[in-house]
């Protein structure tokens, strides 16, 4: 995955736009089962003050709604955003786009939605029948200012 593009998109509200874009690259598995892996949610780490602040979402131009999910680890609070029933293969995946909205009253920009620069970003599959679930994570970066 790999970072595209980011509109301000109405300036009086100051809300803004982001784009990110599937890329195509040599497979390197994970120990060993990630290779070939049906893409079928995006999941990335968000501050937990932007949960909520994101709407319009468009996966590959198809309308969809941000799900949202709260996780507690050892003492830890994480919370994600995803975007799940990708259903892209890798052959598919490659050039397609996952872009949202944010309301920036309550996430003025990128990186206060991903607590830095940078999103942590986990892309994977459902596990189920005969699959292992596979959903390494990647750091996409933007330029800075």
């Amino acid at each position: 995955m790999n970072f595209t593009r980011q509109i301000v998109s109405n300036v009086t509200s100051g809300d803004w736009r982001v784009c990110f874009s599937l890329r195509g690259q040599a497979c390197r598995p994970v120990r060993g089962r990630c290779c070939g892996t049906q893409l079928e949610l995006a999941q990335f780490l968000i501050a937990d003050n932007c949960y909520g602040s994101v709407y319009d979402v468009l996966v590959d131009g198809n309308e969809r709604s941000p799900n949202y999910h709260v996780y507690d680890f050892r003492g830890w609070t994480y919370t994600t955003l995803k975007f799940n029933r990708l259903g892209l293969t890798p052959s598919t995946a490659k050039g397609q786009e996952i872009c949202f909205s944010v309301r920036g009253s309550t996430c003025p920009d990128l990186d206060t939605l991903c607590k830095g620069y940078g999103c942590q970003v986990a892309l994977g599959n459902v596990a189920g029948q005969e699959k292992e679930y596979c959903c390494p994570y990647q750091k996409v970066t933007w330029p800075q200012p």
